[in-house]
């Protein structure tokens, strides 16, 4: 029988190796004590109340927390190593490269086709067709009304004729 007359903390109940951010380390001490006192005050093994599953739960879970932030951590630094010897690697062949090119006497630089022009060249049109589409349905919808303008003119004229005759 094994008694204990220490005081048990939050910080005594996680190890500090297992410790991860500041929510998931700092039990409450009202919680741990509840889950670690009767433990060691007493030398009969008490049965679980469902407070007490509840909580060994969740400390199960916190420490399954920690251990997967840990090996995130740990996954993530390979990773960067591993970016950064690619990097270093590309920048070596890129150097290499522009020393050979640099070596050779009879390097013409290539010429590069303006893509732009072309591009420019095609909007170019395309703005030129939008504008004389747009006026010739301008032209379309004067003629239009100016025949709307007429129609109206001969109707009233029409409607005043026969309200003289009438007269």
């Amino acid at each position: 029988m094994v008694l204990c007359t220490s005081v048990v903390t939050s910080r005594d109940a996680v190890p500090k190796s297992e410790m991860g951010s500041d929510h998931l380390r700092e039990l409450p001490r009202g919680i741990v004590r509840s889950l670690l006192i009767p433990r060691f005050s007493s030398g009969v093994v008490e049965d679980y109340d469902e407070k007490q599953m509840l909580l060994q739960e969740m400390t199960e879970l916190m420490e399954e927390e920690i251990r997967v932030q840990e090996e995130n951590r740990e996954q993530s630094n390979t990773q960067e190593i591993k970016a950064k010897e690619i990097r270093k690697r590309a920048l070596e062949n890129l150097k290499l490269k522009k020393d050979e090119d640099n070596d050779r006497e009879d390097f013409t630089p290539t010429k590069k086709r303006n893509v732009n022009t072309d591009v420019l060249m095609f909007l170019k049109e395309k703005s030129t067709t939008k504008k004389e589409l747009k006026q010739e349905e301008l032209e379309i919808r004067r003629e239009e009304l100016k025949l709307s303008r007429t129609k109206f003119q001969l109707e009233r004229q029409e409607r005043l004729q026969k309200l003289e005759v009438e007269k």
